[in-house]
C-alpha cells in the first residue's frame, strides 16, 4: 500500500531501518528510486523477479535509444544535404587519380565520394557543445554513432567505416588536412587559395592509397626467360628477387618461430642494402604476402602442418553408434580465474580441467582438475570415469599428442584398458601436432566452455587472442577478478560440467547427454574389475614388511598398514620380505600389495591382499580409551596367533627330524613336550667322546691328555709334593673301549658317515 511505501521510506532516510532504502530521483523530484534487495522479503515475493526488472528496463532503455537514434538521424540527413558540395565531384573524377576496378566505376567512385566528403564536412563542423545540445547529443561519440547509423548501410567508397573510433579517425584526419598551415602561409596565394589548398587536401583523405598494390604487382613479375621459373600462382615468379627473399623471411623454414610481417620488412630492408636493391614499400610487402596464391604455398613453413590441413581434401565421418565405442580426451583450461596459496604464495590462475568425451552422447564421462596437465590428471580422470560407470572402459581412445603421453604409465593404462589407442587423423607427416579441429574432442570442449560466461571471474574468450600487426587483445587488459578459493573454484567446475552434461538437447528431443549415454552403452565394452583399474591406475612404490605391517611415505606423510597374513606368502616376497605396493594418492584408507620376483617388472607381480590403514594406540593410559583397550587387545591376539603359528612350524619341522610322524594332530603344548622327549632319548647330535672316539684312542693322545690332567688341573695353590699328592690316574681307555662303545651307538641307529 501507498502507507506502507511512505513509511518504510521515511524510516529509512531517518536512519531507523536498513529496509525500503531509497534516493530521490534525479529526473522527477515528486518520485524515489528504492533499492530492490532491501525491499523485505515478504514484500519482494509479491514483486517480479529483480532479473525481469532489468530486462525490462533493458528493453525500454534500448527502444529509447533506437527512437533517439531514429529523430537524430532525420535531422542529420537533412544538415548533411547541406554540407554536401556537387563541386567536390569535379576533384575526384578529373584530379583524384581514381581507377576502375570490379568494386565500381569512377563515375561510380567519385559519386560515393563525394557523399563521405558531406559527412567528414558535418562532422568536423560541430565542435561546440551548443551546437551538439541542439541537434539532441551530450557528446561528440553521441553524434558519431549517429553518423555511423545512418552511413554504415550505405557503405560509402572511401568511407566503410565499422566502429566510432574509425570514423573518429577519419574525421581527425579531414580536420588536420583541412587546416591552413604556415607551409601555406610562406608559400603565398589569396586567402581564397589557401583555403581551396586545405579544401582539396582534406578531399584527398578520403582516396584509398594505390601505392601498395601498385608495388605489390612489381614482387614476383615473370621475368624474360621461363627456364628457371618457380610459379606460386598464375601470376607470380618465386623466383624474382624480391618474391624470393620476400618468401624465405616470411616463411623462416626450419625454425620454431615466425617474424610477424613489420619484423619480416625490416630484415628485408637490411637485405636490399646489402644487396643494392630498391625496396619496395611495406604496404605492398603486406599485399604481396596476403595473396592466396602465396598464402597457400607458404602455410605450411609459416604456419605449420595445421594450417595446411585447412587445404587438403579430409574424409567425412560418422559418429559411433553406440556409447563407450570411442571417446576422446584432452586437457582445457577454464574461462574464469581461481585465487591459489595464501601470503607471497597467492596467484590467480585458471584452473585446468583433463575430461574424456564420448563420442557418440558427447556426455563428459570423466575429469579431474589441478593446475597443469600431466599423466597423473589423466589417470586421476580415467580413475574416475571407470568408477562413474561401474567399471567399463572404452573400446578404442583418442588423445592428441601432449607430454603426458610420453609417460610409460600413461600408454599401458589406454593400450590395456582400452585396447585400441588412436590420434586424429589425418596424421602429420613430419610428426608435428595434428589439426586440432579434425578432433570432436576439441570442440566439445569449447562447448563445454561456453557456459562459464555465467561464473564470476570470467575472464573472457581467447585472452592471448592477437590481430595480424600484433597487439593484445584490448577486451581483456583489465586486470583478473578471481572467482574465490581453490576449493570454490573446483567446486564451480564440478556445477560447470553437471551443467553440461545434464542440460537437455533440442537436436536429441530434449534428451541430456547422460541419458544418451547410459540409454545405449555399447554391449561389448570392457569391464575392469578392482583388481585390473588398481594396477592400471595406482601409483606404486616398494615397501618392506616390518613387524607385519608395511609403511608407505606420500607427500611427507607416512601410512602404515596392517599384513599379519604375510606369513602365508613369505615365498612371494622379494628379497628382504619387500613388497609391491599400489596405492591411490586422493584415497589412502587402502592399498593393494603385490609380490614379485623382480621389482623392476611388474610384470612378475602376483597379488597378496588388499590391506586397510592400520589404527594407532593412545600412549598415555590415562587417556585411553575403549577403543584403545580393544585395540590393544586385537593387537595382543594377533601376536599370539602369529607367535602360535611360528612356533607350531618351528616344532613340527623338529618333529619331522625326529621321527614323529604323528605332529598334525597335536596341541602346540603336547608337541613342544613330545620334542622335548623325543631329543633327550634319541639325540641328532653325538656327544664329543664319540665324535672323536678314534682320535682320542691314539697312545699319543692318550699320554698327552694325562700330562696336561696332571699339569693344568692340579691345586697349583697348595705345593705338596708331586708324589704324595698326585692321585692316581684312572686307567687310560684302549682303543677296544672306544671301539665297542661306537658299535653300541651304532646299533642304536647312528650314523657316523
Amino acid at each position: 500500500s501507498s502507507d506502507t511505501l511512505k513509511n518504510g521510506c521515511a524510516r529509512s532516510r531517518a536512519g531507523k531501518a536498513t529496509s525500503w532504502a531509497n534516493i530521490p530521483d534525479p529526473f522527477d523530484k515528486r518520485r524515489v528510486l528504492i533499492a530492490y534487495d532491501s525491499i523485505p522479503a515478504a514484500t519482494r515475493a509479491k514483486l517480479p523477479a529483480k532479473a525481469d526488472l532489468l530486462k525490462a528496463l533493458k528493453a525500454e532503455q534500448t527502444e529509447l535509444k533506437a527512437l533517439e537514434l531514429a529523430v537524430a538521424g532525420s535531422a542529420l540527413a537533412a544538415l548533411h544535404a547541406r554540407t554536401v558540395q556537387p563541386t567536390d565531384y569535379n576533384y575526384y573524377a578529373t584530379q583524384a587519380g581514381l581507377t576502375a576496378t570490379p568494386e565500381g566505376t569512377v563515375a561510380a567512385k567519385a559519386a560515393q565520394l563525394v557523399q563521405a566528403a558531406g559527412w567528414l564536412r558535418l562532422l568536423a563542423g560541430l565542435d561546440t557543445r551548443a551546437q551538439l545540445a541542439a541537434l539532441g547529443f551530450a557528446r561528440k561519440d553521441a553524434l558519431r554513432a549517429a553518423v555511423l547509423t545512418e552511413v554504415g548501410p550505405l557503405r560509402l567508397y572511401g568511407l566503410r567505416v565499422a566502429n566510432v573510433r574509425v570514423l573518429q579517425a577519419k574525421e581527425l584526419a579531414w580536420a588536420k588536412a583541412a587546416a591552413v598551415t604556415a607551409e601555406d602561409a610562406q608559400a603565398g596565394g589569396t586567402v581564397h587559395e589557401l583555403k581551396q589548398r586545405a579544401a582539396r587536401r582534406a578531399l584527398a583523405t578520403l582516396v584509398p592509397k594505390r601505392a601498395g598494390l601498385q608495388n605489390a604487382q612489381k614482387i614476383g613479375k615473370k621475368q624474360g626467360s621461363t627456364e628457371a621459373l618457380i610459379p606460386l600462382g598464375a601470376r607470380v615468379d618465386g623466383a624474382e628477387w624480391h618474391a624470393q627473399t620476400l618468401l624465405y623471411l616470411f616463411m623462416n623454414p626450419g625454425k620454431g618461430g615466425k617474424f610477424d610481417l613489420k619484423e619480416v620488412y625490416r630484415r628485408y630492408e637490411r637485405h636490399c642494402l646489402a644487396h643494392d636493391q630498391e625496396p619496395v614499400s611495406l604496404s605492398g610487402m603486406k599485399a604481396f604476402l596476403k595473396r592466396d596464391d602465396v598464402r597457400l604455398h607458404t602455410a605450411w613453413e609459416r604456419d605449420g602442418h595445421a594450417a595446411l590441413d585447412g587445404y587438403l581434401p579430409q574424409q567425412r565421418r560418422e559418429r559411433p553408434t553406440y556409447s563407450l565405442s570411442k571417446g576422446g580426451y584432452d586437457g582445457f583450461s577454464v574461462d574464469f580465474y581461481t585465487q591459489v596459496g595464501e601470503g607471497k604464495a597467492k596467484a590467480t590462475v585458471m584452473l585446468t580441467v583433463v575430461a574424456v568425451f564420448d563420442f557418440h552422447s558427447e556426455a563428459i564421462t570423466g575429469y579431474a582438475v589441478g593446475l597443469v596437465e600431466n599423466g597423473l590428471l589423466v589417470r586421476n580422470m580415467y580413475r574416475h570415469h571407470l568408477q562413474q560407470m561401474g567399471g567399463r572402459s572404452y573400446l578404442e581412445m583418442e588423445s592428441d599428442r601432449f607430454s603426458g603421453n610420453l609417460a610409460k604409465d600413461t600408454v599401458t593404462l589406454f593400450e590395456r584398458a582400452c585396447g585400441q589407442v588412436t590420434r586424429p587423423v589425418p596424421n602429420d607427416p613430419r610428426g608435428r601436432a595434428a589439426n586440432p579441429k579434425a578432433r570432436l574432442a576439441e570442440r566439445l570442449l569449447q562447448e563445454t566452455n561456453r557456459l562459464t560466461q555465467g561464473i564470476a571471474g570470467w575472464k573472457g574468450t581467447n585472452i592471448t587472442a592477437i590481430d595480424g600487426q600484433r597487439k593484445p587483445n584490448p577486451d581483456y587488459a583489465n586486470a583478473p577478478v578471481a572467482a574465490g578459493t581453490l576449493a570454490m573454484g573446483i567446486s564451480q567446475v564440478n556445477k560447470l560440467i553437471a551443467a553440461y552434461n545434464h542440460t537437455p538437447v533440442e537436436k536429441w528431443g530434449d534428451q541430456t547427454r547422460w541419458e544418451r549415454l547410459l540409454a545405449d552403452l555399447h554391449p561389448e565394452a570392457p569391464v575392469l574389475d578392482a583388481l585390473a583399474q588398481a594396477t592400471l591406475l595406482h601409483q606404486h612404490t616398494v615397501a618392506t614388511v616390518r613387524h607385519a605391517a608395511i609403511e608407505i611415505t606420500v607427500n611427507k606423510r607416512a601410512y602404515a598398514y596392517d599384513f599379519p597374513q604375510y606369513v602365508r606368502h613369505t615365498h612371494h616376497l622379494g628379497k628382504g620380505l619387500k613388497v609391491r605396493v599400489y596405492y591411490d594418492e586422493t584415497d589412502l584408507r587402502e592399498v593393494t600389495v603385490f609380490g614379485f620376483a623382480d621389482a623392476k617388472d611388474p610384470g612378475t607381480d602376483v597379488y597378496l591382499a588388499t590391506l586397510r590403514q592400520g589404527e594407532r594406540l593412545q600412549m598415555a593410559k590415562a587417556e585411553q580409551t575403549p577403543a584403545d583397550l580393544a585395540l590393544l587387545g586385537r593387537t595382543e591376539a594377533a601376536r599370539r596367533t602369529m607367535r602360535d603359528g611360528l612356533e607350531r612350524k618351528t616344532l613340527e619341522v623338529q618333529a619331522a627330524a625326529l621321527g614323529l610322524g604323528a605332529s598334525g594332530s597335536l596341541g602346540v603344548q603336547e608337541l613342544r613336550e613330545l620334542v622335548a622327549g623325543a631329543a633327550l632319548t634319541s639325540p641328532l647330535i653325538e656327544d664329543f667322546d664319540t665324535r672323536h672316539a678314534d682320535a682320542l684312542a691314539r697312545p699319543a693322545a692318550v699320554a698327552q691328555v694325562a700330562y696336561y690332567d696332571d699339569a693344568l688341573l692340579r691345586d697349583e695353590g697348595m705345593r705338596v709334593p708331586a708324589a704324595a699328592a698326585r692321585v692316581a690316574p684312572e686307567a687310560p681307555k684302549d682303543a677296544d673301549y672306544y671301539r665297542k662303545r661306537r658299535e653300541a651307538r651304532e646299533k642304536q641307529g647312528y650314523d657316523f658317515s
